[in-house]
């Protein structure tokens, strides 16, 4: 049976099928040392990146860690930009975290710091719930249930986007405490997932460091950086995992772009040909957009309209919705439909972008925050399975763009030259047993509970092999991938069976 999930997630995935067939037998260490190649130079310079990280990280990490951020991202521009943005508890984006932090160190003994630039444009009830916690280690007859929600911000704020969330209160913070208490009463949790909640929660969470932060951002960002910690047996065995928000970086960057015709970005909006090209040569490409003509946006058919041009509009309560780039005979223009059915429509030129930018009525795209980061910065992105199939596109719809100019033939190469296909989510190798002949993921609620991993631990899960490491995490990737195929109560019982046999001594266990 699990042999028979991995080949469907091989058919529905060709980055997983690629890295499968390409380096199943090889380490995790060996295959993302190769990954953290640093990149080649970059169209713009880094400089400005490197200074918004440091005036973004600086909000909460002391001096020290700072500088050894901006050393490293010096050394090598790399990023995680597979997770979304939240408390991270979906065990595939927070493993993939933590082999990235490993292949940091093991690519450079001298690294202290790995950055994770997290996307926050996602609801809060996307698949990684950042509205709350996801419990992995519940007992095993309530497996079907795994991982169990663990409610923290209000169900009415469900659609809202993380970037613009409201941050959570005390109150709310005891009412999940509550709710963890309830668990256990009920069965559903043990005495060891129950403490590693409540600390987490009371210890954390509750802290007025955090709490009394007004944007749920930036709380997400500190106690992603103390449950890292909480983690590690030994904190100082791994690079410090530096969680920011990718939205906020590339939206600092953006506004000098905007301001500065010469950049990359000013003239794929900006210069009518080039954005013209882009628009037709990314049509209908996953992560980008199709059919958002005034027509295709106001038919009503789903299946016709769907993405965005450049940027979200953010309309009542925090969601987003999808704008359209428009040469209309009163000028250009670029507009939407909101939540509430309205047309929302702003002039396309560079100082009104800004403004409404700075005033939260826009979003990047994925397209513009890659646009912003890999193609003008050179960073090097490491994705999950699907960034690692839309990035190669995006790269190749930039270049066509490009191309029609000779004066561009410098850029075109050095775009070419940037990394677009690193792949590390997807892969786990720390897992729990709800009972002694089952196995399923674990979180870092389950980790921590688990005392966290120690040098031993680590270095096992360097050992394992990328085969091995895509088998541990089919439990969450089946869901995403493949939901029809994970519907039934017996899935998960099965797999946690499955998982035990042909896994139990090869992951590490909490």
């Amino acid at each position: 049976m699990l042999l028979d999930y991995l080949q469907l997630a091989r058919e529905r995935s060709p980055t997983i099928d690629r890295v499968i067939r390409q380096h199943g037998d090889r380490s995790v260490r060996d295959y993302v040392v190769d990954l953290l190649e640093p990149p080649p130079p970059s169209v713009q310079p880094d400089h400005d990146f490197l200074e918004v990280v440091r005036r973004q990280a600086g909000s909460f990490l002391d001096q020290d860690a700072v500088d050894a951020l901006v050393t490293d991202l010096g050394n090598n521009r790399v990023a995680l930009t597979a997770n979304h943005h939240g408390v991270d508890c979906f065990a595939q984006s927070a493993q993939g975290s933590l082999i990235y932090a490993l292949g940091r160190r093991a690519r450079d003994a001298s690294a202290r710091t790995a950055l994770v630039l997290s996307c926050g444009n996602v609801p809060l009830d996307n698949i990684t719930y950042p509205q709350g916690l996801l419990v992995y280690g519940l007992d095993a007859g309530s497996l079907d249930q795994a991982p169990r929600k663990l409610p923290l911000l209000s169900n009415k704020r469900r659609r809202w986007a993380v970037s613009l969330s409201p941050g959570f209160d005390a109150e709310m913070v005891q009412r999940a405490v509550k709710a963890a208490s309830r668990l256990h009463q009920e069965g559903l949790i043990g005495d060891r997932i129950l403490q590693s909640l409540q600390r987490f929660l009371q210890q954390d969470y509750a802290d007025p460091e955090i709490c009394d932060l007004p944007f749920y951002s930036d709380q997400a960002g500190r106690l992603n950086d103390r449950m890292w910690k909480r983690m590690l047996a030994d904190e100082t065995a791994v690079p410090r995992l530096v969680y920011l928000e990718l939205e906020k970086i590339v939206i600092e960057l953006l506004l000098d772009d905007l301001a500065d015709q010469g950049s990359l970005n000013w003239r794929l909006l900006f210069d009518r040909v080039t954005r013209q090209r882009l628009l037709q040569n990314l049509e209908g490409h996953r992560a980008c957009w199709q059919g958002l003509s005034a027509q295709g946006r106001d038919s009503g058919d789903e299946n016709q309209a769907w993405g965005t041009h450049f940027f979200w509009g953010i309309g009542d309560k925090g969601r987003k919705f999808s704008m359209a780039v428009e040469d209309l005979p009163e000028g250009l223009t670029i507009s939407g439909i909101d939540n509430r059915g309205k047309r929302v429509s702003h002039p396309f030129e560079p100082d009104t972008v800004a403004t409404l930018l700075e005033q939260q009525r826009l979003l990047p795209s994925v397209f513009t925050c890659f646009s912003v980061l890999a193609f003008a910065r050179g960073v090097n992105c490491l994705g999950g399975y699907y960034q690692a199939e839309y990035l190669p596109d995006m790269q190749a719809g930039v270049i066509a763009a490009l191309e029609y100019a000779s004066w561009n033939r410098e850029w075109v190469e050095t775009i070419g030259r940037v990394p677009t296909d690193g792949y590390l989510s997807g892969m786990q190798a720390v897992m729990t047993m709800p009972d002694a002949t089952g196995l399923i993921p674990a979180g870092p609620i389950e980790i921590m509970a688990g005392g966290g991993l120690d040098g031993n631990e680590l270095n096992h899960i360097l050992s394992m092999s990328i085969r091995d490491a895509h088998l541990a995490s089919l439990f969450d990737t089946i869901p995403d991938i493949a939901p029809w195929e994970a519907r039934s109560d017996d899935w998960k019982r099965d797999m946690a069976r499955e998982s035990f046999c042909q896994l139990g001594d090869t992951v590490v266990t909490k």
